[in-house]
């Protein structure tokens, strides 16, 4: 009896370790307004990110009722890769969690964040297979005692050591969403 019960043990310890995962997605998207915006008309937003040698600038604006979406004036798909990739830096917890099912969530507290050294608790969003906007690459995520992302690590392709680690500085609250408006890496990279 014993050898069931351990075996049972094994089974789901990984389901309420990924629970816990997506409880916690959950509690940052609702700190910072995300689960709120279907609410909003619309959304204004500016992509900048500054390369070693380049600048990109592209500014959006999103009807969210009508999903329809212009760049710098002219009608986009909202489909389209440039909208996809610039929403995903905006909003990842919320794309993160709409998107939990296609992947590994693991969950480490007391973690210190890799560049300021800082306690955090550590989430590591892996897409499986062919799934999300990025298949096979993982983000991991070191989150303070407020429910912020402080920094974030991309792995391309699920491997170390990360292609980029990124601060996620300067929160603001723009008409009840919340979000990271600086996000400066060592490397000269900053969003």
């Amino acid at each position: 009896m014993k050898a069931k019960i351990i075996f049972l043990f094994f089974l789901l310890a990984p389901t309420v370790l990924f629970a816990d995962a997506v409880k916690l997605l959950d509690r940052i998207c609702e700190s910072q307004g995300l689960h709120q915006l279907h609410e909003k008309s619309s959304l204004r937003f500016t992509f900048n990110v500054i390369l070693p040698g380049r600048e990109i600038s592209r500014t959006w604006f999103w009807d969210i009722q009508n999903n329809t979406v212009t760049l710098d004036g002219k009608p986009e798909d909202p489909k389209g890769q440039k909208f996809v990739n610039d929403t995903y830096w905006l909003f990842f917890p919320l794309v993160a969690r709409h998107s939990a099912h296609q992947t590994k969530l693991t969950m480490k507290e007391k973690v210190p964040s890799p560049l300021a050294g800082v306690p955090t608790t550590e989430l590591t969003v892996a897409y499986q297979g062919e799934h999300g906007h990025t298949p096979g690459d993982a983000y991991v995520l070191y989150i303070d005692d407020k429910l912020r992302i402080i920094e974030w690590s991309f792995l391309k392709g699920g491997q170390q050591p990360p292609r980029r680690t990124n601060h996620w500085k300067d929160y603001r609250d723009m008409g009840g969403v919340t979000f990271s408006l600086d996000r400066p890496a060592d490397d000269g990279f900053r969003l």
